[in-house]
């Protein structure tokens, strides 16, 4: 039985995952998945475990929720996009499942080891804080913060950011075990991703001025990721798969093209 809260959009052709990063849902792809060639791609947007009654979970417990996803659905292989805490839980399933996988596309994201170049771990009591906070004043505030002022400048587009995150705003207990999956993946799992099994083309996609994931980490992922290619979108911020949907989706058509 499918426990795993999804979005499918359904087509002949090869599979596609998509996994949101922390607090998102299948709508934080919306802007992008408008770009993307979807012709004869069968899409999956997963919402991680968002307003669930589930108990605490790792992020390893959410990779196993797209495996038996797939499973049930009877697809036996798939690419897969991860973003931020996405890409920690698409890392974790390239290592742990990667005979499933036809590629890996990790944005805005890092990895687990020592030499990567840390974010920051929110405290239960700053998500507490934060969602005492009206959504209309909290959401463009926060959104201000992870986007470029090209786009803050960009009226149509930070407000369509805006409007997407204040109507899927995530709750407070779902955050906070969010929160606790990341802490852990951080903390005590590094043997979880064994770099050397990531076998699959990857691409690997940053904003070249995130300020919350530093663009550095792009190029150690790529030292540690065997066949990988990398690339900065410019003017961008951690929310450039939103700022500029089109020339994310012009990287990753390009790549799925390219390993066809």
């Amino acid at each position: 039985m499918i426990t795993t809260n999804y979005q499918h959009l359904e087509s002949e052709g090869e599979t596609y995952v998509f996994i949101p990063g922390f607090g998102c849902n299948h709508e934080s792809f919306k802007l992008l998945l408008n770009e993307i060639d979807t012709n004869n791609k069968n899409i999956y947007i997963i919402n991680n475990r968002i307003n669930t009654d589930t108990s605490d979970f790792t992020l390893r417990d959410l990779a196993k929720d797209v495996i038996e996803l797939m499973d049930e659905t009877g697809n036996e292989k798939f690419h897969l996009i991860g973003t931020s805490m996405g890409g920690f839980i698409a890392q974790i399933l390239a290592s742990s499942y990667h005979d499933r996988l036809l590629s890996l596309s990790l944005l805005c994201t890092l990895g687990n080891k020592d030499d990567f170049h840390p974010i920051k771990i929110y405290s239960e009591q700053e998500l507490t804080e934060f969602q005492k906070v009206p959504s209309q004043k909290a959401i463009p505030f926060s959104t201000e913060k992870i986007t470029h002022q090209e786009t803050v400048l960009n009226k149509d587009t930070f407000n369509k950011i805006v409007q997407i995150r204040i109507k899927n705003r995530c709750n407070l207990e779902d955050h906070i075990k969010q929160m606790k999956a990341v802490k852990n993946f951080f903390s005590s799992d590094h043997a979880c991703i064994d770099y050397q099994k990531i076998n699959v083309p990857s691409l690997i996609l940053s904003g070249d001025n995130d300020r919350f994931v530093s663009p550095k980490n792009i190029n150690i992922l790529n030292k540690y990721i065997p066949h990988a290619k990398n690339q900065l979108i410019k003017n961008t911020d951690h929310l450039f798969f939103m700022e500029k949907p089109k020339e994310v989706a012009k990287a990753l058509n390009h790549f799925w093209e390219e390993i066809k």
